[in-house]
């Protein structure tokens, strides 16, 4: 995915620009919404709907940051690294998410 990205520079830079006018992007964001909460209720089935729907708005907001920061020339890495990155920090905060709401009353 972050290929595409790399290789999109331009028309990212420009989504990212207009990121609350963009149908385009509220689509996208809307499929993967779907798909991953009902991953994470899969997961962890007791955990509340607005505490997924949180979980997934924070997961996305932070990615859209390093990708943003990445694209824009501020981030000098790799598109690999960036990619772990993006990774290792989403499944450090799902592993924390999960295991919390499951533990506490499924609330995060």
């Amino acid at each position: 995915m972050i290929q595409i990205i790399k290789r999109n520079q331009i028309l990212v830079t420009a989504v990212l620009d207009n990121i609350q006018n963009s149908g385009f992007f509220r689509n996208v964001v809307s499929y993967f919404r779907h798909k991953y909460i009902r991953g994470f209720e899969k997961d962890a089935p007791g955990l509340e709907q607005k505490e997924a729907e949180s979980l997934f708005t924070y997961i996305l907001s932070g990615s859209i940051g390093i990708i943003s920061d990445w694209i824009r020339g501020k981030e000098g890495e790799p598109e690999e690294e960036i990619a772990g990155r993006i990774s290792r920090l989403n499944g450090a905060v799902l592993a924390y998410a999960l295991q919390s709401g499951t533990k506490n009353g499924h609330t995060l």
